[in-house]
């Protein structure tokens, strides 16, 4: 790439826009083009004299003079600065008009030795890092030029911009599911993450995830509820707990630095954390998610397969990540209930293949006596549902903030809530179509 460096030792990181495009086509070029110019200025404030920020092509390039390292050398350093820089440049939105529009970015880093023996090495460790981040960047989808598709994005941005002002306020916050078995023992109890805003309503952050993984912040509210998950291991002892990521995060960059130092750290942390991939979503890179789950094994971590059987990852992809516990999709209890010949048939041999992969498999959705035979019949370990838990009930702001949503409960109100939070989200879609079929029925010809 031919990139200069300031100082003999630097760290290099370089970072890529993830949803220029996408901001481009729905706010205007105009308005990409100064948030590009923005983040050029966060990151040069964020380096001061001690470095530099400029633009080659699509990339940020961002060189920061290394001081003494950390221990752990020069990758820990190259780690934190990298967590460092995604805070400084993305942490606040942008005012576009009257929305608050997000710049996602995917920041790699690593040590660069310009004293080293010629340009060689140099190059060498540039064009790693320029294939780490081309594989890192997350894939998401285009959005299309007309009224429609930009009204469902500036939609889906609203609710990313709802979820953002939520992490920054501590309004974040999980209750959890257990994941039982037939004897009464808990495997482990699962977070379910929820969203509340300043004015005390909840969302569950599921509903929200198709947004928050076309606009990408759903790195933000994966990490964020990730580290939540460490402090509530931190305060029980005894607990083990699983947190559910997307498979669009599943990989090493600036934004897992703190979590994995934490995990580092403190070892029987690490050991009571099972870290549940859901790959309704196409993972990034494969092996980059090798490597992510790779990293937190190597830490005391478990990993879960989350959605087994209806997700983008192959057969072929699961076994490259090796879980230690794999969760059956409730779509095949439900077909096992409801058809019992034909495409029902194949459930308990699904959880007998999942039982060859991984040392514990949980059946979800067993929410019924009916489903719990069908279930027990298929010879699973493990079995999450309403019939065994559910979170607690929607709680005002004070009580959320209070840590009252940690309790399990038997309730249908959860249901209710969660229903009422995807009715909520449809109909902001469904407005948004609205107006913008409007706009154009209404804009005058040319």
């Amino acid at each position: 790439m031919g990139i200069p460096l300031l100082r003999p030792c630097a760290i290099l990181a370089i970072a890529v826009f993830d949803n220029f495009a996408a901001i481009g086509c729905v706010y205007g070029r105009a308005a990409a083009e100064t948030m590009r110019r923005e983040l050029t200025e966060r990151a040069r404030e964020f380096v001061g004299e001690a470095g530099a920020a400029y633009w080659v092509e699509a990339r940020l390039i961002v060189e920061m003079s290394r001081g003494e390292s950390p221990r752990g050398g020069g990758e820990v350093a190259a780690a934190r600065l990298a967590s460092r820089l995604v805070r400084a440049l993305t942490g606040e939105g942008f005012e576009v008009g009257e929305a608050k529009v997000f710049a996602m970015v995917t920041i790699v880093a690593a040590p660069i030795d310009a004293g080293g023996p010629g340009g060689a090495s140099r190059a060498t460790a540039v064009d790693e890092l320029v294939r780490r981040l081309v594989a890192a960047a997350p894939r998401l989808s285009c959005t299309a030029p007309d009224a429609l598709s930009r009204g469902r994005y500036r939609t889906q941005m609203d609710w990313a911009a709802l979820a953002a002002d939520c992490i920054r306020e501590n309004g974040l916050v999980l209750t959890w599911r257990p994941v039982g078995g037939l004897d009464g023992g808990i495997l482990y109890r699962e977070a379910e993450v929820g969203l509340v805003d300043a004015r005390g309503a909840q969302w569950p952050a599921a509903d929200l995830r198709a947004a928050l993984e076309e606009t990408g912040l759903v790195r933000a509210i994966d990490t964020h509820a990730f580290g939540l998950t460490l402090d509530r291991l931190h305060a029980e002892p005894d607990a083990i707990l699983g947190c559910n990521i997307s498979a669009a995060s599943a990989i090493v960059d600036g934004w897992w630095a703190p979590q994995f130092d934490r995990l580092v750290r403190d070892r029987d942390v690490a050991s009571r954390m099972i870290v549940e991939i859901d790959e309704t979503v196409a993972f990034s890179s494969i092996s980059l998610a090798v490597e992510f789950v790779d990293r937190l094994r190597g830490a005391g971590c478990r990993i879960a397969i989350d959605h087994f059987g209806v997700g983008h990852a192959s057969l072929r992809h699961v076994l490259a990540l090796a879980p230690d516990i794999i969760k059956i999709d409730p779509l095949y209890l439900r077909l096992a209930a409801t058809r019992p010949q034909g495409q029902g048939a194949a459930f308990a041999p699904l959880v007998g293949l999942a039982r060859s992969i991984a040392r514990h498999v949980v059946v979800e959705g067993v929410d019924d006596a009916a489903a719990l035979a069908i279930a027990q019949a298929s010879g699973a370990d493990w079995l999450q549902g309403h019939h065994f838990g559910m979170p607690a009930p929607r709680l005002s702001r004070a009580a959320a903030m209070a840590g009252l949503g940690d309790t399990i409960v038997r309730s249908s109100t959860v249901r209710r809530s969660a229903l009422s939070g995807r009715l909520q989200v449809f109909a902001c879609l469904f407005v948004g179509a609205v107006l913008a079929v409007g706009m154009i029925w209404g804009a005058p010809l040319p």
